[in-house]
């Protein structure tokens, strides 16, 4: 099976597949010529980079943008889209591992996954994507060990009858 790009966003390590398939490497004297144009730090910034280094996925694009773009909300809605910026900015610009990811951004990979971890420890909710229940000024779904909304502008999921603690937030 075919390993989609976003999965590879996830794991982010090493460039040596991407040497082996002939990307080229630090040591090449032509390297430059060969290396794309850095792209915008967002979630088409990214994709297109990665698929500039690695065509063989260019049938996953759109899937791929929209995926990021759904990650990039869960991001902001508890409160690490800044960390995750960072990270986009990283892989827009940098060299890819076609099996591995974006070569060189793990430090800024690893800040969004401290910070979502810090989100957890910090107030018991995880994000649980956007709700179609939810008011359209708090889409953003999360589920909380306790029965206290991480945000004050967060309001209990309409409709929700279940042991789950379910809170629509921005």
């Amino acid at each position: 099976m075919k390993r989609s790009i976003h999965v590879r966003h996830a794991i982010g390590i090493g460039a040596s597949l991407a040497l082996a398939l002939g990307c080229g490497s630090a040591d090449d004297d032509d390297t430059q010529a060969r290396d794309p144009a850095p792209g915008p730090a967002t979630c088409t910034g990214m994709v297109d980079r990665e698929l500039s280094f690695c065509p063989m996925f260019a049938d996953q694009r759109e899937q791929q943008v929209q995926g990021c773009e759904r990650d990039r909300t869960g991001y902001q809605s508890v409160g690490c889209a800044a960390a995750h910026d960072r990270y986009l900015g990283c892989s827009a610009s940098a060299r890819w591992d076609c099996e591995e990811g974006a070569a060189g951004c793990e430090d800024e990979q690893n800040g969004y996954f401290a910070c979502v971890s810090q989100f957890v420890q910090r107030t018991g909710c995880t994000y649980s994507g956007p709700q179609a229940a939810c008011p359209p000024s708090t889409p953003n779904t999360l589920g909380c060990l306790t029965a206290q909304p991480p945000d004050a502008a967060c309001v209990p999921l309409p409709g929700n009858t279940g042991a789950a603690n379910l809170f629509c937030c921005p």
